[in-house]
């Protein structure tokens, strides 16, 4: 709760104002896109941790905390005209529900994009061996093994990266953006082909018959020595 004596001041500069002074072209772009789901290889926010939020642990509480000062800080960021993307576990979906309220509030884009892996898959992928120290009793409370994950009621976005590659699921979460008007629509277009097979080409040479055409050559005309020799001057009948 804030002291009686602090006062929220909202800047007076416009999104649109933003725009110009920040050097962005196009529309506003701030937004915040908000990963949760289950660790793959580590706890998610790992450097939060080693600056920000150094003073709390992984108890239900602080885990709250954590999340809710990463909350305010993306709407900073979304607010200056970045997109900010955040990856954290946010195991609690009151929490998340607040980070999204936060958002809207400020009238910010915030879409919530549940990496839906199965825990086999992440245990799969854990290098540093997390999980099965979790197992093992030597890592308490976490994620997915005894600490409890509340699957998002209704993400704007799932991605089930077991059976979707990186390069899918950042195509699927970009035309999300360029659907919501955070990206532009040219962002996604497809790539024209400007290569031809051999057979549309042969076509195209055989229509190329039939168009008039001009040839031109190049004219030599003789020149002489300029007055002040430092150029030539066409000698013309």
């Amino acid at each position: 709760m804030c002291s009686k004596n602090i006062y929220y001041h909202g800047s007076k500069v416009t999104p649109e104002e933003r725009v110009i002074a920040i050097g962005q072209r196009g529309a506003f772009h701030g937004s915040t896109v908000w990963l949760t789901g289950l660790p793959a290889f580590c706890l998610d926010g790992d450097n939060i941790r080693c600056g920000l939020n150094k003073n709390l642990g992984f108890s239900d509480v602080d885990r709250e905390e954590n999340i809710r000062r990463v909350a305010e800080v993306s709407k900073l960021f979304a607010e200056a005209g970045l997109m900010c993307i955040v990856s954290f576990i946010s195991p609690f979906e009151k929490d998340r529900a607040h980070a999204r309220r936060l958002h809207e509030e400020c009238k910010l884009p915030f879409i919530e994009v549940f990496v839906d892996t199965p825990l086999a898959i992440c245990e799969e992928r854990d290098v540093k061996g997390l999980y099965q120290k979790a197992r093992n009793g030597q890592i308490k409370n976490f994620t997915g093994i005894d600490g409890l994950y509340e699957r998002p009621l209704d993400p704007d976005i799932t991605i089930d990266t077991a059976t979707t590659s990186a390069e899918k699921a950042i195509e699927s979460i970009i035309a999300l953006l360029a659907e919501r008007g955070v990206l532009s629509p040219t962002l996604i277009s497809s790539v024209r082909e400007l290569f031809i097979d051999d057979l549309t080409k042969q076509q195209i040479l055989v229509d190329l018959d039939d168009i008039p055409r001009l040839s031109i050559t190049k004219v030599r005309y003789p020149t002489q020595l300029s007055p002040d020799r430092e150029s030539f001057i066409p000698l013309l009948d």
